[in-house]
């Protein structure tokens, strides 16, 4: 009861308060992570291990994209390769530019901010 009563009472706080109320309660490895992952680093250009995990992210984020999208349009039906003939390439490349995109953009901010570089994928 006690335990119940808790938990109903810290999420009507959590809905009804702000960032603060929030990092009150759940102080310790979320706002630590935050911290972490937002505090400033070095530039991309300036330093080769930036550099080596910005285009890691990007890679690791464009492959899992392809990974997630290929059975999506597949299972729509739409399929085509340029052997195919270029009728069916254009339609397979503009449906997937169309779904590819909102899925591309949440992923990249996702490994962004796991690799503790949100600002920077964030921009």
């Amino acid at each position: 009861g006690i335990i119940i009563m808790l938990k109903s009472s810290l999420l009507r706080k959590v809905q009804l308060g702000s960032l603060e109320t929030c990092r009150k309660h759940y102080s310790g490895g979320v706002s630590k992570f935050w911290k972490w992952t937002t505090k400033a680093r070095p530039d991309w250009k300036s330093s080769y291990g930036e550099a080596a995990l910005a285009f890691t992210v990007f890679g690791i984020t464009g492959s899992s994209s392809l990974f997630l999208i290929r059975p999506i349009i597949n299972q729509f039906g739409i399929e085509g390769s340029l052997k195919e003939g270029p009728n069916s390439y254009r339609i397979f490349y503009i449906a997937s530019i169309f779904i590819t995109s909102p899925i591309y953009a949440t992923l990249l901010l996702f490994f962004g901010t796991i690799s503790g570089r949100h600002i920077f994928f964030a921009k």
